[in-house]
C-alpha cells in the first residue's frame, strides 16, 4: 500500500517536470533563432563603430567590408544556432523531466537572454 501511494504522489511531479521541460525547450528554440540575428546585429554594430570613415571612398570600402562580414558570419551563426537547437532537442526527447535536463536548458536560456535582451533593448525596440 505504501509504495502505491508514493507512486501516485510522484506522478504529478513527473508530469510537471515533463511539461516544464517542453516549455523550456520551446523557449530555447525561439531564443536560439532570435539570438542568431541579435549576434549579427552586435557584430555589424561593432564593425560600423570600429572602422574609420573619413571620406566617401573609405565609407564605401567600409560598407563593402561590412557586407562581406555579414555574408560570412550569418551562415556561421546559423550553424551554431542549429547546433544548439539539435542539442536541446536531443536533451528534451531523451531525458525529459530529469532535473539535469531542466538545469541545462535553463543555462542555455540564460545565455541566450544575455545575447538577445540587450540587442532588443537598444536596437530593436521602437
Amino acid at each position: 500500500m505504501e509504495q502505491t501511494n508514493l507512486a501516485l504522489e510522484s506522478q504529478p511531479r513527473r508530469t510537471l517536470a515533463i511539461v516544464l521541460t517542453i516549455v523550456f525547450w520551446l523557449l530555447t528554440i525561439v531564443l536560439t533563432v532570435t539570438a542568431i540575428f541579435a549576434a549579427r546585429e552586435i557584430i555589424l554594430l561593432e564593425l560600423a563603430i570600429l572602422i574609420p570613415q573619413e571620406d566617401t571612398l573609405s565609407r564605401l570600402q567600409a560598407a563593402n567590408f561590412i557586407n562581406l562580414v555579414h555574408n560570412c558570419t550569418l551562415p556561421v551563426l546559423g550553424i551554431v544556432g542549429v547546433s544548439v537547437m539539435i542539442f536541446s532537442s536531443e536533451l528534451m526527447f531523451n531525458r525529459a523531466g530529469e532535473p539535469r535536463t531542466l538545469r541545462r536548458l535553463a543555462i542555455i536560456i540564460a545565455a541566450e537572454c544575455l545575447i538577445v535582451l540587450p540587442v532588443w533593448l537598444f536596437l530593436w525596440r521602437p
